[in-house]
């Protein structure tokens, strides 16, 4: 028994020890493996005390900030630099510039009512956080910043066309298990805050501003108090918004005080400004972390000036400076409004929410980023000032040489220089987009100036149609001047967007950096302009040919490849990046050759060209969101929102584009071209019915079926399709309308 009771012992301390070996490798094992967890799949957890600062600096300029004081030009002079696009003319409400940063998507709708106020706050005589919990049912921290009137704003959200969420920003800290908060203006805790309404923590109103008789409002802000609060917040908070209130308010009294008084302010503002700014750089270089300056609202000087782009700086110690990029722009020094929530998520260490927009901005290494960043505003500020101006003269230009064209055809008769002065104001017509394209290069302010450089251009332009022409029956070709003139701008065209589009990005016609028209690519404009000018350029240059049931196979070949590489052009997603063109041109050249090689047209041909089309689509997706990752185009994002959402988003995306038409076609701007336009319209297809009822040919019918076709296409399947619709149409017809008159000038001089 006692040699039983020996092993026994034995073997119960053996197994008493192997089960602690067993136990020990498991919780380390379970320890290692927490570790890795909280170091793998909690991002945020690296970046603990480590806080992203945005400080909202309304009403300043990039000239402002950099001469405001030595703290932000350091800043300017040190960081990453660029322009913000807000969307809007300047005097937009802040709160809607607050909730498309704070919600990542466009708010364009009013908002009146809701406010952000401290939880001890008064409004209407009851305390900010009794208020919110009267409205929501919800026990606010009595430190906390509260949107009152929570409500009403979720029912604005819930009106927008794309259903905007509120508190994205703030829902996207809190989901990480962080905390965000706000020192200053009340109502930027709109960009702070979630969804329901709340900012963790706060210092606003009286804690951080102090009495002063002598300033707008009787306040001025507390500069050490809020550097203070941010300070504190900082230990707990991984996200602070500071706004100081001086630009504001000086703002909100200008119609009240003089020009010199408000200057005067301006100054002292922007001197506590630069004090707060170079208080929250020190935080950062001390603690980590990243600060973010930007102003969504932008202001004017006394005496005038126009809208202008809302500059941004992100900034970390030790950076070399740059300029900041973002795909959703490609273009060095700009970025789009919507994307500075994920910039701030971004620089936060935190992973996008699937449905935000934007794209975070990134720094690209520069020298001489202001000065690059100050000639992008002038060109900005003069395409804002010139564009409405410039499309209105062009519309009256339209309507004067078109009803005298038609009133010359009517009669059947005019003088010899009558005659001639209409051909050449046609020719001027069609001349103009490529004059408008080298002119948008300059960097002329002004609208004289500009005016004046379009007359040159012009000059040199048709000096160059004629010396093409007379090369060309030197050579024993038949080249007409509307045939050399679009070949020509449609070669242009093309040449630029493959370089990059380094002259289409600043078109004047396409382009408006300011309320966010086009930023890469081919826009609609040109877009119209490059597949008309190619299509009627190639018909009238084998017009000689138009008796032709069929065209020969070496201009057939020609045609195909020329029109193959524009196709390309306009829908390659790193270069045109037009989904809409792509359809068009698909449809227009497709058409054009299947008529060119004598293939008598059935509806079977239209399908054909339509699976074509959106195969062309299909296939340029996938390269899209394979290939070019975060550089992909907004046929890339449409395609991952399909992905992320469901099929649903695209009735949203066709709402859109059918009130964009709507909006576009009740404007003054297209009502009245449209109505001089139907008379041009009408003799055109009289006269290529007539010539086909004759036997005239392939190129006849090609260009009435094509035209036919491109412009559907660009209707159907374009953003505002009635502008390339309407170009493509108005290129054929005024080309038609020359030629026509050119056989009237001949019947004049022959009689």
């Amino acid at each position: 028994m006692q040699g039983s009771d020996v092993v026994q012992h034995f073997v119960t301390s053996k197994t008493i020890k192997h089960q602690i070996l067993r136990q020990a490798a498991r919780a380390v094992c379970s320890v290692s493996f927490i570790l890795f967890l909280l170091l793998t799949f909690h991002p945020a957890q690296a970046y603990a005390g480590e806080p992203v600062i945005l400080l909202v600096a309304n009403n300043m300029s990039l000239d402002d900030m950099a001469s405001a004081g030595p703290n932000l030009k350091s800043l300017v002079n040190s960081g990453a630099v660029g322009f913000m696009n807000t969307g809007t003319r300047w005097r937009q409400p802040s709160i809607q510039s607050y909730l498309t940063i704070g919600t990542g998507d466009w708010w364009r709708q009013p908002v009146e009512g809701p406010v952000c106020l401290g939880a001890g706050q008064m409004i209407d005589g009851v305390r900010a956080s009794n208020l919110y919990r009267r409205e929501t049912g919800l026990r606010p921290n009595s430190n906390a910043v509260l949107c009152i009137h929570l409500a009403a704003l979720l029912q604005e959200a819930a009106k927008s066309p794309k259903k905007n969420r509120v508190g994205f920003i703030g829902d996207a800290f809190h989901s990480a298990g962080l905390k965000t908060a706000l020192a200053g203006s009340g109502n930027s805790g709109f960009i702070a805050m979630d969804g329901l309404g709340i900012v963790d923590m706060g210092a606003v109103g009286p804690s951080v501003t102090q009495p002063d008789e002598f300033c707008p409002g009787g306040l001025s802000d507390d500069v050490p108090a809020m550097l203070g609060a941010a300070a504190g917040f900082g230990r707990e908070a991984s996200f602070i918004v500071v706004e100081p209130g001086d630009l504001n308010r000086t703002e909100e009294a200008r119609a009240y005080i003089s020009d010199s008084a408000y200057l005067f302010n301006r100054k002292k503002a922007m001197q506590r400004l630069d004090a707060v700014a170079g208080g929250l750089a020190a935080q950062v270089r001390s603690r980590g972390g990243a600060l973010i300056i930007c102003s969504p609202r932008r202001s004017t000087m006394p005496g005038g000036g126009v809208s202008s782009l809302a500059p941004v700086i992100v900034w970390r110690p030790k950076m070399q400076p740059s300029l900041l990029k973002s795909a959703s722009t490609r273009l060095p020094g700009l970025i789009s409004e919507v994307d500075m929530a994920p910039t701030i998520l971004s620089e936060a260490g935190l992973d996008l929410p699937i449905g935000m927009l934007g794209i975070p901005a990134e720094p690209i290494p520069a020298a001489g980023a202001v000065k690059h960043l100050m000639q992008m505003e002038r060109m900005a500020v003069r395409n804002y000032a010139l564009r409405i101006p410039v499309l209105a003269s062009l519309g009256a230009l339209v309507i004067l040489v078109v009803a005298a064209a038609e009133f010359i055809l009517w009669k059947k008769r005019g003088s010899r220089r009558a005659v001639a002065l209409v051909q050449l104001g046609l020719l001027v017509l069609l001349s103009l987009p490529l004059v408008l394209f080298f002119s948008s290069a300059l960097t002329v302010e002004g609208g004289a100036a500009f005016a004046l450089y379009n007359v040159l251009i012009l000059l040199v332009v048709l000096a160059c149609v004629r010396v093409l022409c007379l090369a060309a029956g030197r050579a024993g070709l038949n080249l007409s001047a509307p045939s050399a003139l679009l070949l020509l701008t449609s070669i242009t065209v093309f040449a630029d967007a493959v370089c990059g589009a380094q002259i289409l990005r600043w078109s004047i016609l396409s382009c408006d950096h300011i309320t966010g028209i086009r930023y890469y690519g081919i826009g609609n404009e040109y877009m119209g302009i490059l597949v008309g000018s190619a299509l009627v350029g190639v018909l009238l240059l084998f017009q000689n040919t138009q008796r032709l049931l069929a065209l020969p196979a070496r201009q057939l070949i020609f045609s195909a490849v020329w029109f193959i590489l524009i196709t390309w052009v306009i829908g390659f997603p790193g270069v045109g990046a037009n989904v809409g063109g792509l359809i068009t041109s698909v449809a227009a050249f497709g058409t054009a050759l299947f008529v060119l090689s004598g293939t008598r047209w059935h509806l079977r041909q239209a399908a054909v060209l339509l699976l074509a089309g959106l195969l062309s689509v299909a296939v340029f997706s996938l390269v899209d969101v394979l290939l070019l990752g975060v550089e992909a185009s907004h046929l890339g994002r449409t395609v991952a929102m399909v992905h992320n959402y469901g099929w649903g988003c695209l009735i949203v995306l066709a709402a859109g584009k059918i009130g964009m038409h709507l909006a576009i076609i009740k404007s003054p701007q297209a009502v009245y071209p449209m109505l001089f336009g139907i008379p041009l319209v009408i003799i055109c297809a009289k006269r290529e019915i007539l010539a086909l009822r004759t036997g005239a040919g392939v190129v006849h019918s090609a260009g009435m079926l094509s035209v036919a076709a491109g412009v559907s296409a660009a209707f159907l399947f374009n953003d505002s399709g009635i502008v390339p619709a309407a170009l493509i149409l108005a290129i054929y017809a005024v080309a038609m309308l020359y030629m026509r008159i050119v056989e009237v000038s001949r019947e004049i001089n022959g009689a």
